[in-house]
């Protein structure tokens, strides 16, 4: 368990050295997120999403009073409700939404939509046995690749490492959705969206103004 905290460890640190260092390449352009909005808004595709901004605690039992666990902060309630009314002045359509029963990805999930379904499936990998961490790595691939979104999106709100031992990509910030597709029955990585890349506030928007050139 030590050892695999030691390896998640290192990796958010490079990742966060690789950032600074790097910032042009991994950056993506206004054009790139308008274009992975307009996939949304088609539907057809599948959104992992980080839970948003906590306040960290010492204790955080799925099974245990939300009191006792890690909870969506001030500043992760107000960039949900950001991401929320982008997603509705977008008519993005998202069909489902499924959530780890902690308690930060259930209240991130009932912000997306008050009608989310907890699924076990999804419960953190991070402190789990090897045996479990491989088995939730399947469950989550299985859960996405036969969501079968059709017409509409499909989300999955979740933690960091459960999408990283399942597909090798770590959602680097609070509240990012990563994008997929089913495509020849594999799963193809779209692209990411960060919270801060959802300011459409109004029409006149920058990133409103990109999708409507797009369309």
């Amino acid at each position: 368990m030590n050892m695999r905290r030691s390896i998640y460890t290192f990796l958010m640190v490079n990742f966060i050295l690789t950032c600074c260092l790097l910032v042009p390449s991994v950056m993506a352009t206004s054009s790139q997120i308008a274009s992975l909005k307009q996939q949304l808004i088609g539907g057809g595709n599948i959104i992992y999403m980080r839970h948003g901004k906590t306040n960290y605690q010492s204790v955080d039992n799925p099974y245990s009073d939300c009191l006792s666990q890690r909870r969506l902060s001030k500043n992760g309630i107000n960039q949900l409700q950001r991401i929320k009314r982008g997603i509705t002045q977008l008519n993005i359509p998202i069909s489902h939404v499924y959530s780890s029963p902690y308690c930060q990805c259930t209240e991130t999930a009932a912000m997306m939509d008050k009608n989310f379904i907890i699924s076990n499936d999804l419960t953190f990998s991070f402190n789990q046995n090897q045996h479990n961490v491989n088995l939730l790595a399947q469950k989550l691939k299985s859960l996405m690749l036969h969501s079968q979104p059709q017409q509409s999106n499909i989300m999955f709100v979740g933690h960091t490492s459960n999408l990283y031992d399942s597909l090798g990509i770590w959602p680097e910030d609070d509240a990012m959705m990563v994008i997929f597709k089913v495509v020849n029955d594999k799963l193809t990585h779209l692209g990411n969206i960060s919270p801060q890349q959802w300011q459409t506030d109004d029409n006149t928007s920058p990133l409103k103004q990109a999708v409507e050139i797009i369309e």
